[in-house]
């Protein structure tokens, strides 16, 4: 018996995972206003049923599409901010992996979709907030890696807040461009480390 409850937990789990990848590309390449649950449903592979079953409401897939790409983005934030080098070390680091987490679909829909979030009209107002908050959440771990560095003299004497942002921007922008183009190249981690300093 606990043999088949483990089974089922697996299936169901697999199938929401199915359904999470299929919505966020279709909301990635769609927006939420045009991605309609029939169509993520088919895109996953499984019926309108089990798909709604899993998710009651187009509103509550977008919100976990979110949810779990702010989560993975915020796993890149902790681990950078808790690694036990030198603040600059830490922006690298933090620059390497979020670059390689945005060069990959799910990274640079994930990233598409926040702004969506953010700027769309339609768009939940929990979603809308819960992504806002994360996002400033998120701006303030970098920023305060950023004031790190500049008092070991690795990062210009700005703002941190601005800088943070512009460098969050140059990220962002590089994986819009390459949804865009995916031939286009995308910078390395030196290029967007340069303008810190």
């Amino acid at each position: 018996m606990i043999k088949n409850e483990n089974a089922k937990a697996t299936d169901d789990e697999s199938r929401k995972e199915r359904i999470l990848d299929a919505a966020l590309e279709l909301f990635a390449t769609q927006g939420y206003g045009s991605t309609r649950v029939e169509t993520i449903a088919k895109k996953a592979k499984l019926s309108y049923g089990l798909t709604y079953y899993h998710f009651s409401s187009k509103d509550i897939l977008f919100h976990m599409v979110l949810q779990r790409s702010l989560d993975r983005s915020t796993t890149i934030y902790q681990s950078a901010m808790g690694r036990e080098d030198s603040a600059y070390e830490k922006l690298r680091y933090f620059a390497e992996t979020f670059l390689a987490y945005a060069k990959t679909k799910e990274g640079a829909s994930g990233l598409l979709i926040m702004s969506h979030a953010l700027t769309s009209d339609g768009i939940p107002q929990l979603t809308r907030i819960m992504v806002r908050d994360r996002m400033q959440q998120l701006g303030g771990i970098l920023e305060g890696m950023i004031k790190e560095a500049q008092a070991d003299g690795h990062a210009a004497d700005k703002s941190s807040a601005a800088l943070a942002s512009m460098f969050l921007a140059l990220i962002i922008g590089s994986a819009f461009l390459r949804i865009a183009n995916a031939k286009s190249d995308f910078p390395d981690t030196d290029t967007f480390l340069c303008f810190l300093s």
